[in-house]
């Protein structure tokens, strides 16, 4: 079986991935993304909470895709209608809008008239 080396050493030690555990990834990252978008109907939403709390590799990954759904939407990147799946969950959870306008802010860099701390006149 091939296996493909994340960190470009050939033979050297870095992290590989066989062809199967990249597919069961982008698997994963596909059902998890399915999940917080509520997607997934009952038994398929039990399944998926069930890994979480059984396979830490799973919950790894579903919190990377969380992270790359808020991302997506700060940028205006998701789907009509994965845009607006987004925003129902957006109005019912308040930490998820917390963590939209955090990503929001990171996105919009410092605010105009903001120095850095260490820099500019020091009188």
């Amino acid at each position: 079986m091939k296996c493909l080396d994340l960190l470009g050493h050939s033979g050297r030690g870095g992290t590989t991935l066989n062809a199967t555990g990249i597919e069961r990834r982008n698997a994963d990252r596909v059902s998890a993304r399915r999940y917080l978008l509520g997607e997934l109907a009952e038994m398929g939403r039990a399944a998926v909470e069930e890994r979480l709390f059984e396979d830490d590799a799973f919950f790894e990954t579903f919190l990377l895709e969380e992270e790359d759904l808020v991302d997506a939407y700060v940028r205006g990147e998701l789907a009509p209608f994965a845009r607006a799946r987004f925003e129902r969950l957006l109005a019912a959870s308040p930490n998820l809008a917390t963590r939209v306008g955090f990503a929001r802010d990171l996105l919009a860099g410092p605010a105009p008239g903001r120095r850095e701390a260490g820099r500019g006149s020091t009188g």
